[in-house]
């Protein structure tokens, strides 16, 4: 059961947490040269989101402990959470290119962005996406805007706007798709497991297999993957979201763990 704190943080504060990472992502910009390589831009980034959402519930004098939850963290969780995102990233991967031919004239834009986060040091780059990039935006989109929109309008709208909001804001739209499948997925984690943590784990493992991907120069996989990988993820979804709460603390699946 939620507790009257976190009940209290509604939509108005997840706008107003909104309003608090526009401004400091403004200043951000004006402050930085307009030189500033695209890796240190994600840097100074990938730090202003958490100082924004705990300023920003701070402001509004709501509990941070209680927005920010990390929730339940089980072996069974886990388990079948890496299982689910492996799962999901196998399809998403195996489509990835033939939905882009769908959109031609953002070709460029994703490769442009590619070879940018190609160009930085494997270490650098798996700490900002593999670890800061999902915390930031988990702390966000499933922490103070989930929350709050879920609080006033219900689950399944909070799951939809913070959803939208989490594939606009990357911004290229063959992207953005794939970003909202994977934010409902992560805001489902949230809700399931009452907290951050599942989900960080989860957003961390999708953003650091992208990354082996990249580094490790694989070649695109075919369409047909696309199916294991489907019923792969539904499978770990049944799992973790069926009624019986006995599924929560399963055993994870073998090498899943």
């Amino acid at each position: 059961m939620d507790s009257p704190a976190r009940r209290d943080f509604r939509a108005f504060d997840s706008v107003f947490v909104i309003l608090v990472l526009f401004l400091l992502l403004l200043l951000l910009g004006l402050a930085l040269p307009k030189a500033t390589p695209t890796a240190w831009l994600m840097a100074a980034a990938a730090v202003t989101l958490p100082i924004g959402v705990v300023l920003g519930i701070w402001i509004r004098r709501r509990s941070v402990g209680a927005v920010l939850a990390p929730g339940r963290f089980t072996p069974g969780l886990v388990g079948w959470t890496v299982f689910g995102s492996a799962g999901l990233f196998l399809a998403l991967m195996s489509l990835a290119q033939p939905f882009l031919e769908l959109f031609p004239k953002y070709k460029d834009e994703i490769e442009e962005l590619t070879r940018e986060v190609g160009s930085m040091p494997p270490g650098f780059a798996l700490l900002m996406i593999g670890v800061l990039a999902p915390l930031g935006e988990e702390m966000v989109f499933r922490g103070a805007l989930l929350k709050g929109f879920r609080n006033s309008w219900g689950a399944i709208a909070g799951l939809l706007v913070s959803s939208t909001l989490f594939a606009l804001a990357h911004g290229i739209p063959p992207r953005m798709i794939a970003t909202f499948l994977i934010g409902m997925w992560l805001g489902g984690l949230a809700m399931r497991t009452g907290g951050l943590a599942i989900p960080f784990l989860a957003h961390a493992l999708n953003n650091t297999l992208v990354l082996a991907y990249m580094y490790l120069e694989l070649p695109q996989l075919a369409p047909v993957f696309a199916a294991p990988g489907a019923a792969a993820f539904l499978f770990a979804a049944w799992r973790l979201f069926r009624p019986d709460e006995r599924s929560m603390q399963g055993s994870a699946p073998p090498g899943a763990s």
